[in-house]
């Protein structure tokens, strides 16, 4: 079982809800807007990035290739 969710870095929230449309994102997302606060935090420096969390949230895999992904 797994969770996904978009972190979205429009700077204007109508920008985000217009994106996720565009491109069919039914998931969970959250803006990041001006602040950039998620994207600091957890060191997003290209779109899109890939984290894997395990069960206490912590970062186990960054752009993890697809083998990878399927083993965990």
């Amino acid at each position: 079982p797994f969770a996904l969710l978009g972190i979205c870095g429009d700077e204007v929230a109508e920008e985000a809800r217009k994106t996720a449309e565009e491109h069919g994102m039914h998931w969970p997302s959250w803006f990041d807007g001006k602040s950039r606060a998620i994207v600091r935090d957890w060191n997003v420096t290209s779109w899109p990035t890939v984290l894997l969390l395990d069960a206490r949230g912590r970062i186990v895999a960054k752009n993890p290739r697809h083998d990878v992904l399927e083993a965990k």
